[in-house]
């Protein structure tokens, strides 16, 4: 009886193969490591990013990958994401990682790029963006 399980079980992920991988899958990798503010450089983002982004190739996703990504950086990949993944269509999947500096401030999220200059909790308001930002970008694509 066993047997018939396993063939049963074969027969239907033979089935759904094609479906199980029909998604385009997108992902946005960042990772900053090398922060222009002396003493908060990371050793890892940059590793945790490419490793990552390596499994995520191994698995069909479509990666990219930013290192050491400044401001405008940060800000033109969260468009660019956003605007790959509505092209894609409402069945592609997204995916977002990201490993560097954080902060919140006054229950906003901030994600710290590597050329902020910041003297005080004020001041990421105008040097990182805000994770709210990248999350509007998902949205508006709809998926």
């Amino acid at each position: 009886m066993m047997w018939r399980s396993w063939i049963i079980g074969l027969a239907a992920i033979m089935f759904c193969w094609d479906d199980i991988h029909a998604e385009t899958r997108i992902a946005l990798v960042i990772g900053n490591s090398n922060y222009e503010t002396p003493g908060w450089t990371l050793e890892n983002p940059k590793n945790d990013a490419k490793l990552i982004s390596r499994s995520l190739s191994t698995v069909g996703f479509q990666v990219h990958e930013i290192l050491d990504a400044s401001e405008d950086d940060m800000e033109r990949a969260f468009k660019a994401h956003g605007d790959r993944l509505l092209e894609a269509g409402p069945d592609s999947v997204g995916f977002v990682f990201f490993a560097g500096h954080g902060i919140q401030e006054s229950g906003l999220n901030f994600l710290i790029p590597v050329d902020a200059r910041l003297t005080s909790r004020a001041d990421v308001y105008g040097e990182a963006p805000r994770l709210g930002d990248l999350f509007r970008h998902l949205d508006r694509a709809g998926n």
